[in-house]
């Protein structure tokens, strides 16, 4: 099975292709500012027989948390943003490399002094893999991913009530995966097609749990 070991869903995810056009860009909404840029790749003037570099840079950054503290401050104050960087170069029919780099970070904050409630959410991840890429004919191709992923998240509470309860709690995790992948995809006829590979992967995680509870 492709998606092997995948209880309910899967996100399957896919990058720009490079060169994409247009090759930059600038968004803006009430959820997020995102900007985009790519260059390189082949053009006319590369000559016979190079394989020029091509590369992709993006970010975005939420934009919601300095209109929640002006009309709700009440409701938290989120903050969320990521980056993407990749590097190619190659052509498939010969090889092609590319390095990915995904970063990403997200915090929640509620805060009541009157109740002396507070709550925090942070979460923070690192998502770095090589692929590699080859057409041996047009009816043949193989992928090979080599991957390692770093996540972390940390939850703070604490929700007092003069005599009537004292709360606090913490949650601390974090875990670490290296893996490797690859696929083969050979196209035996035009309604018939064979996908096989392996799935090597290596796990870590720590999980830290407090709590401190007083009912009087």
């Amino acid at each position: 099975a492709r998606y092997g070991n995948r209880m309910s869903s899967v996100f399957d995810l896919h990058g720009l292709g490079s060169p994409s056009l247009p090759r930059r860009s600038f968004a803006i909404d009430f959820f997020n500012a995102s900007a985009r840029i790519s260059g390189g790749g082949r053009d006319g003037d590369d000559p016979p027989g190079s394989m020029p570099l091509d590369w992709l840079v993006a970010g975005r950054v939420g934009t919601l948390k300095p209109l929640l503290t002006t009309f709700a401050p009440s409701a938290g104050t989120p903050s969320y943003s990521d980056a993407y960087l990749r590097v190619g170069g190659g052509d498939p029919s010969a090889l092609r490399v590319t390095g990915n780099l995904l970063i990403a970070r997200d915090e929640f904050r509620i805060v009541d002094e009157d109740s002396h409630e507070q709550g925090d959410l942070e979460g923070r991840s690192r998502y770095l893999w090589l692929r590699f890429d080859r057409e041996w004919s047009p009816t043949l191709q193989a992928s090979l991913w080599v991957g390692q992923t770093r996540i972390e998240s940390a939850r703070t509470g604490t929700a007092s009530e003069p005599l009537i309860a004292l709360g606090s709690v913490e949650d601390r995790r974090n875990s670490q995966l290296t893996d490797v992948r690859t696929r083969v995809d050979w196209q035996l006829h035009p309604r018939h097609l064979l996908q096989a590979g392996f799935e090597l992967t290596d796990e870590r995680g720590h999980y830290t749990y407090t709590s401190d509870v007083l009912f009087p």
